[in-house]
């Protein structure tokens, strides 16, 4: 049985003092929920604040993006994946749908971003979608988690991981507050 995971992508929100606060309120309120890995991830500044505040704990802290080069270079507004390693994170989000459809992410893009962060040893959340053709043709099956990613709530969870092919979910708004994502994480 694959073990689900429930990861809060905080997207373009909180800093690093909203981060601590969080963080005081949310892990005592999914201490005791063994039954999902938990993953935050904040934006780039409050990896540090996270992974700090998470110490001891069992959820674990990710990046929201990484460049697909594993070293260094001239490419302003990137983060590598030896630097999230560096700062505490474990995994990193790739391909998110406002990644493509705001700055341009591509399925080629994509891989080279998914092979670059486990060369570097991050744990991958790959986005990808798929078109109903596709599903109904048995064309996306794999034995992968899957994470449903389209507005989960703390009122449609239980509904969405009754599902025998959702293995957990990545959660957006919902998981920027700390009781509402224990709920969801506590589904």
């Amino acid at each position: 049985m694959r073990k689900p995971v429930m990861a809060g992508n905080w997207k373009m929100y909180k800093t690093p003092a909203d981060t601590k606060a969080f963080f005081e309120k949310f892990v005592p309120l999914v201490a005791s929920s063994t039954h999902a890995e938990v993953v935050i991830y904040p934006p780039f500044v409050n990896i540090a604040a996270a992974v700090d505040a998470v110490k001891g704990s069992r959820v674990e802290v990710g990046g929201q993006n990484l460049h697909w080069g594993t070293k260094e270079g001239a490419f302003t507004g990137e983060i590598s994946g030896p630097m999230l390693k560096a700062s505490g994170a474990e995994w990193v989000i790739i391909g998110h749908s406002e990644r493509r459809q705001f700055f341009g992410e591509t399925d080629a893009s994509v891989w080279k971003r998914t092979l670059a962060a486990l060369e570097s040893g991050l744990k991958p959340i790959v986005c990808v979608g798929e078109m109903l053709a596709e599903r109904e043709a048995g064309e996306t099956d794999v034995a992968i988690r899957i994470l449903y990613g389209g507005s989960v709530k703390p009122d449609n969870v239980k509904g969405l991981m009754a599902q025998p092919e959702i293995d957990g979910a990545l959660v957006g708004g919902a998981s920027l507050e700390a009781g509402s994502f224990a709920s969801i994480v506590n589904f």
